[in-house]
């Protein structure tokens, strides 16, 4: 019984430390530049680009200025 006791506060808080790096990553986006997302042709995810003049980056690290051809 303990053992499943201690299993899920493990899971408990492995999902605080998930909810809170989320809400500081959605904390950092709504008070910086707006950005730009369009879908990684890489792995299907979202790429973002802060700037008209910078690439496209998505995490996995897929980038639009080291794509073959033109990706905007």
């Amino acid at each position: 019984m303990s053992e499943v006791l201690a299993k899920l506060d493990q899971l408990v808080l492995k999902q605080k430390k998930v909810r809170a790096e989320a809400e500081l990553t959605l904390y950092k986006v709504q008070n910086s530049k707006a950005f730009r997302v369009m879908k990684c042709p890489g792995c299907g995810g979202r790429a973002l680009s802060n700037d008209p003049d910078e690439p496209f980056v998505c995490e996995c690290g897929w980038r639009s200025d080291k794509a073959n051809g033109d990706a905007r």
